[in-house]
Formats: C-alpha cells, sequence, structure tokens
C-alpha cells in the first residue's frame, strides 16, 4: 500500500475501513491539507462512510495542530523514550526545544540509542537514569550538571514510566534548563553563608560547622582546638588610611591564616577584624601551638598595599574540645576570655585558656629536683605520687596548682575573681596541710599555689602563693623565662636557649625592655587577694654576663620607677646575693646597683641566695 507524505514524516494515522480491512495509513503531524475531501475520495473512493471518515480526519488534525503547539510551543526540552525487547532504549520523539538545547537534528536522534546520540560515558548515565524509572514504576525527578558547547549547564529532569502490553514500555521526559536558577541559589547561599568581603565562613555557617564538628568528634572520641584570632593594630590602619586600605588589610590576613592551616580545619569571620578558626583532630598542645606560631609569623610580614605599608599582628585566644567546655557557648566564650588576656597585656601573643598545671617536685638527698607537670583536673592522684617519693627514698616533695590570674588582671578595680576562688584555694592548701601531718614522719610534703601571668614570646610574670602553706599574703611577685609548659628561673637556661630567646625579641635590650615592663605591668595592678609580699629577681641575666654584656644605665628610668612601686605598694624586695658572685660576674653589675639604690630609698630587703647564705656573706658585706 502507498503511504501519501503529506509533509514531512513525524506521526502516521492508522485506519481500518470496516469487514473490508482496508488500511489508511496517513502522516499528518503539521501537514497542511486542502483539498481533504479530495484525498479521501481518492483513498476511499465512493465509500459510504466517507464522510465520517472526512470528519474523523478533521478533528484529528485539529488535535494534532493542538499537540504540535503544546509539544513544540514550550521551552521546556520533551522527548519520548521506548524501551527495547533487550533492554536498551531509543529516542522515538523529541522537541525541537530538545534538538535546540542539545545542537541536534530530528535524524541524529530519532530511532537511535542515548549511547548512539551522547557517547558511552553520558549514554550509559541517561539509560541508568531510565532502567531506574521503569524498574521502580514511578515518576524519577533529578538534577544533573552538562557541559554543552564547553559550558556546564544544569538540568531538571522529570521521567514518567507508562506501561502499556499491548504497545510496550515508554518513558515521557521533560528536561528543564535551570542553570540560572542554581547560580542564583548558589549566589544567595553566598550571601547568607560567606562573608562578602572575605569570602569565608560568616558566623553563621561557621557555627554550623562548628556544630558538627563537635558531634563527628563525640562519635570519633577525638579533640579539636578552637582560635579566637584578634589583629591587633587594625583599628589604626582603618583610622589612618581609610576603610578601603583596611579592607585590603583583611583580605590579606585571611588569605596568610588560611595557608597556615591543615586540610579540613575551618576559618570563619566573626565580625569585625576578629575570625575564628577550628583545628580539627588535634593530638596535643605543641601541634596547636606549631599552627598559632605560624599563623602569627605569617600575619607579622609587612603588608604592601599600593603606596601604603601596613603592619599587623594578632592576639589569640585558645580553647581545647572537651577539656574547656563542650558547648560552642563555652568554647567561643573561654577562647574570648584568652584572647582578651593577651589584648589587654601587650598584644601580639596567644594564650590556652586552661593555661593551669599542676607541679610535682620530687628531691632526693643529693639536691637532685626531677619535676613533673600534669594538666588541671587531671587524674592524677597528689597521694599516689608521695607514696612514690617515699618509695624511692626521697627526702621531699613539692606539690603545686598552677592557676591562670583572672582577666581583669591589670583592671585598676579590685580583684574578685579568679580561675579558683579564695574559698577554693585555701580549701587545697588545707588539703595540703592534712598530707604534710599525715607523712611528716615519712617525708617533707611542700604546697602552694602559683598564679601564672602569661606574656608574648617567653616572659612569664609569676605570683607565688602559700610557699609552704604559709598564709596568703605571704607570697612573691617575680619574672621567669618560661619554655614549653615548664618554667626556669633565668639561671636554667643554657647559653643556646638564651640565645634563641634574644633573637625572637630581636635584642639583648629588648628581651630586658619587655622583662622590666612585665614587671611595672604587674607591679601596677591591683592584685587583691594576690598581694604579694615580696618582690624578686628584677635582674634576668647572672650566668652569661661576658656572653651577653648588658648595660644596664640604659634602663634606669625603669629600675627606678619599679622600685618606687614597690615601696609605694608596700612590698619587700627579695633580693639574691648570687647575683653579686665576684667568681662568676667579675663585677657588681645590675644587681649590685639594684641593691645600692634600693637601699637609698629605704626599700624593706630579705637577703637570699640560690646556696649556702653563709658561702657569700664576705661578699654581701664587701659590697656594703
Amino acid at each position: 500500500m502507498k503511504n501519501y507524505y503529506l509533509e514531512e514524516v513525524v506521526d502516521e494515522i492508522y485506519y481500518k475501513e470496516g469487514k473490508e480491512n482496508r488500511e489508511l495509513k496517513m502522516d499528518i503531524l503539521s501537514i497542511k491539507i486542502e483539498n481533504e475531501l479530495k484525498i479521501i475520495e481518492n483513498l476511499c473512493g465512493n465509500c459510504k462512510r466517507k464522510n465520517t471518515l472526512y470528519e474523523a480526519i478533521k478533528n484529528i488534525k485539529s488535535l494534532l495542530k493542538q499537540y504540535y503547539i503544546v509539544f513544540n510551543g514550550t521551552q521546556d526540552a520533551l522527548f519520548l523514550v521506548e524501551m527495547l525487547k533487550d533492554g536498551n532504549f531509543k529516542y522515538v520523539r523529541n522537541n525541537n526545544a530538545y534538538l535546540q538545547e542539545f545542537g541536534l537534528k530530528g535524524e541524529e536522534i530519532i530511532n537511535k540509542t542515548p549511547k548512539d546520540v551522547f557517547g558511552e560515558e553520558l549514554g550509559k548515565r541517561f539509560c541508568n537514569y531510565y532502567k531506574n524509572c521503569i524498574e521502580g514504576k514511578r515518576v524519577v525527578v533529578f538534577e544533573d550538571d552538562l557541559f554543552l558547547n564547553g559550558k556546564k549547564r544544569v538540568f531538571l529532569t522529570k521521567l514518567l514510566p507508562i506501561v502499556d502490553e499491548d504497545d510496550g514500555v515508554f518513558i515521557v521526559g521533560s528536561r528543564e534548563d535551570i542553570t540560572k536558577r542554581k547560580e542564583m541559589e548558589i549566589e544567595l547561599d553566598r550571601m547568607a553563608n560567606y562573608d562578602e568581603l572575605t569570602n569565608i565562613p560568616n558566623m553563621r555557617l561557621f557555627f554550623k560547622s562548628f556544630r558538627n564538628t563537635i558531634n563527628e568528634s563525640k562519635k570519633m572520641d577525638k579533640k579539636f582546638a578552637v582560635l579566637f584570632i584578634d589583629l591587633d593594630w587594625f583599628k589604626e590602619i582603618n583610622d589612618n588610611y581609610g576603610h578601603d586600605v583596611g579592607d585590603e588589610v583583611l583580605v590579606c590576613a585571611v588569605k596568610r591564616i588560611y595557608k597556615c592551616l591543615r586540610k579540613g580545619d575551618i576559618l570563619g569571620r566573626i565580625g569585625g577584624d576578629e575570625f575564628a578558626a577550628i583545628l580539627k583532630d588535634i593530638s596535643d598542645r605543641e601541634e596547636i601551638e606549631k599552627i598559632v606560631k605560624d599563623i602569627q609569623n605569617s600575619l607579622r610580614k609587612r603588608i604592601k598595599i599600593g603606596d601604603v605599608t601596613c603592619n599587623i599582628d594578632s592576639s589569640i585566644g585558645i580553647t581545647i574540645f572537651p577539656e574547656d567546655g563542650e558547648k560552642i557557648e563555652v568554647l567561643m566564650r573561654n577562647s574570648d576570655k584568652a584572647m582578651y588576656k593577651v589584648k589587654n597585656r601587650e598584644k601580639g601573643g596567644y594564650r590556652f585558656f586552661n593555661n593551669m598545671i599542676r607541679e610535682y617536685n620530687f628531691k632526693n638527698k643529693d639536691g637532685h629536683v626531677h619535676t613533673k607537670y600534669c594538666p588541671h583536673g587531671s587524674d592524677d592522684n597528689i597521694e599516689d605520687y608521695i607514696e612514690e617519693a617515699i618509695k624511692y627514698k626521697l627526702d621531699e616533695i613539692s606539690f603545686t596548682e598552677h592557676l591562670p590570674l583572672p582577666e581583669n588582671f591589670i583592671d585598676p578595680s579590685p580583684l574578685k575573681d579568679s580561675a579558683m576562688k579564695l574559698e577554693e584555694m585555701e580549701s587545697y592548701l588545707k588539703e595540703g596541710h592534712e598530707l604534710q601531718e599525715k607523712y611528716k614522719d615519712k617525708i617533707k610534703v611542700n604546697i602552694g599555689v602559683e598564679v601564672d601571668y602569661i606574656e608574648g614570646y617567653e616572659i612569664e610574670t609569676e605570683l607565688l602563693l602559700n610557699k609552704y602553706g604559709k598564709y596568703l599574703n605571704d607570697g612573691i611577685l617575680s619574672i621567669h623565662m618560661i619554655k614549653g609548659n615548664k618554667r626556669y628561673y633565668c639561671i636554667d637556661f643554657s647559653e643556646k636557649e638564651f640565645k634563641k630567646i634574644i633573637d625572637d625579641l630581636g635584642s639583648l635590650e629588648e628581651v630586658y625592655n619587655k622583662y622590666y615592663d612585665t614587671l611595672i605591668m604587674a607591679l601596677k595592678s591591683d592584685l587583691g587577694p594576690y598581694k604579694p609580699k615580696r618582690i624578686g629577681h628584677l635582674n634576668l641575666v647572672r650566668r652569661f654576663n661576658k656572653e651577653f654584656p648588658y648595660n644596664y644605665e640604659k634602663h634606669i628610668s625603669k629600675i627606678e620607677e619599679i622600685l618606687d612601686l614597690i615601696k609605694e605598694k608596700g612590698y619587700e624586695l627579695d633580693f639574691n646575693i648570687a647575683g653579686l658572685r665576684k667568681k662568676e660576674c667579675n663585677e657588681f653589675y645590675i644587681e649590685g646597683k639594684v641593691l645600692e639604690m634600693a637601699i637609698e630609698k629605704g626599700i624593706p630587703m630579705v637577703l637570699g641566695s640560690d646556696s649556702h647564705s653563709a658561702k657569700y656573706i664576705k661578699c654581701i658585706k664587701e659590697f656594703l
């Protein structure tokens, strides 16, 4: 039988004529039938149902026009897929939008498989979607990214399965280009979750990540650290050079911080020049300190903005999960407090919130001391250490509770709060006295509380209280050098270690500048119940006078200010005559001058020595 192609072959209509089983096949999608009746007469002759057929074709033509308008009039890419007996698929129909979307012609896709049209990888992907739709017998909706003409496009695809036992298995699909919508969603998400200037997570996203980190760490039994980072001298940059330069400095600072973080760590902007970072899966303080020092060293490098050169630093407070808190607000508050303890003193440093350490000193008959440091609040039992010292026939053991000073240490108002309340201190000391009594026939037990005031770099101001269980006001305020978690008197450092300290600060003069400024700051503070009785260690270097020649005359004004404050506050001067040993010093240098100035000012003094005082009586008599 002939096929009558009135225009392009797109749709085929079949009509069976009565008992004669005469088959009429017409291709009538997007056709123009001007002489329908004539065509019907040519096809059907004098068929009695000619008029009925004419009306039927007329109705079909009208419906097909409507179908054509809908099918090709929409902007969505529409397609019809048939499932073949071998489980493969072929495209049966695709509208104009689909062809335009993929840059195809009708003959390039009709009756061809997805792999034939789109290649092995993409074709296999489409076939998997179609297979899931048929097997699930449900509508499937999905988004996928496609690269068309070198550009990434995002499409929303809907697949509707049509299963007919007589006509076969088909899928009606629609594909909508949602690239612009997704770009807008991404932009809105960025605006909602990222800082506009620095493009790092804002508070909203940072705290969301914070919650996830807490949950992950609890589940995996891991620790993480929170850094509260405040940029020093940033306000001065804004005031002097304007906000445009300030913004550039912030962007540069963020880039530098990011380079110091590890993969998986999180950085967010809390506001202004304040940032917070989460260091995931940390093992110890040394690991944290390395990252913190890298950040601070990086930020200290000069920043060039056009013709302007800017210098910034950072004050960083650190908390550790779960020791310092298990909730976001607690960890953030504590790291903020630790940061302000640095910020309010001299800036450019860092501090752990829980800087409390318990110190155990084991002393044998030869005077050798072995020191052990344990985190405050650990499960260590003091009596276990006492029993251990007795077991090894030691003569003496000391245990000291180290506490950080409260954040308002330099506030002129009286000190009211501390990491350990006054009542708790007295309770702790009472426990120590009980241990002294319990073990007095077996070993000498010394107890004490030390309140640490950490400065930047490696200088520590220390307020010693209740040494050997004496009253609260019987303490010594002194300056020590520190390394790691251990404290050392200045004479305990090796020459190499002291050179490292000088290198860090730039010069020996700067070491003393920082040393004296720290002491002046402590003396000016109202220490409340922690007010010491004596002030000690005004000199920093004894052992290396020849290697590190020191001109104290440059600092006479500061030394005099310190002595005036000692007198004003009613303190005694704890003077160590070991500093006058001619054997080591070859001359009366700084301590001799201090002693002379103190005598002139009428400051009460307590003379002592690191060794046997009688050995140096002659020396001190000669000087006096």
